[in-house]
């Protein structure tokens, strides 16, 4: 069921970005936006696990990627809130 969601979601984002590559309106545009967002939330809601875990990569002032005296990218716990 949950798939069966998020395809659904997916379509109707993918009509969304049409309707704003079609539009000349900024208040189509910014309705548009709205929606999606909304839905970009409402995807999110359905995909997370309450266990999951994020990382932020740390970035210097001019955008480039922090790596450690191995190469690798510096990270940063992040705990995404479990209310939506």
């Amino acid at each position: 069921m949950c798939n069966d969601d998020l395809d659904a979601i997916t379509k109707e984002l993918s009509s969304l970005q049409e309707v704003l590559h079609n539009s000349d309106s900024l208040d189509v545009i910014l309705d548009t936006y709205e929606r999606m967002f909304v839905l970009i939330y409402k995807g999110m809601g359905l995909t997370k696990r309450v266990d999951q875990q994020c990382h932020l990569l740390s970035l210097t002032s001019d955008g480039t990627i922090v790596k450690d005296s191995l190469g690798d990218p510096v990270t940063q716990p992040f705990v995404m809130n479990s209310k939506l």
